[in-house]
């Protein structure tokens, strides 16, 4: 069986396992997938139906979402972070939200977000702690506000429109 094949099954069984509400299992699969992409990544396009960067990322939604569904807002921001850092091509291991509250400032807040295909979360970290808030802006909505305001800040059209949209993006996300 090719690797793409089992990474199909892999995610048809762990949306399975979700549905017959067995998440712990559903994890196994994620983390499975997330070792076949890293080792796939030396194939050919040919052999490649979707990019490794993409894969990843549905994975790493899919495990946010299974550790929001359970109530474990913290380890879901971890795995946030470890999607960052792995997009980013981090070169050491993503900091845990206890970490990163050590090292800020008493007078900062770090807000970190998560675009999932479903929904946008924030978490507020600070040094007393992390905070995780499900907004209220749809992942669609976003991606169409985002895509106006930067095609209008490209042609240097700041215009009342451009306006709205950038009160609407700070008030859903800040």
């Amino acid at each position: 069986e090719s690797g793409t094949a089992a990474l199909a099954g892999m995610l048809l069984e762990e949306v399975a396992r979700v549905r017959a509400g067995d998440p712990a299992a559903a994890e196994v699969d994620l983390r499975s997938g997330l070792e076949l992409i890293a080792q796939q990544e030396a194939l050919s396009r040919a052999d490649v139906w979707v990019s490794p960067l993409v894969r990843a990322n549905r994975l790493i939604d899919e495990r946010v979402r299974l550790a929001l569904a359970d109530s474990r807002p913290a380890d879901a921001y971890a795995l946030a972070e470890e999607g960052r850092a792995s997009a980013l091509r981090a070169s050491g291991p993503p900091l845990s939200p206890a970490t990163i509250r050590a090292r800020l400032d008493p007078d900062v807040t770090l807000l970190t977000y998560a675009v999932l295909s479903d929904r946008v979360v924030l978490w507020r970290t600070a040094q007393h702690g992390t905070l995780e808030i499900p907004l209220s802006i749809h992942p669609g909505e976003l991606r169409r506000l985002t895509a106006t305001i930067t095609s209008a800040l490209a042609r240097d059209a700041w215009t009342p429109a451009t306006e709205r949209i950038a009160r609407r993006l700070h008030a859903a996300l800040i």
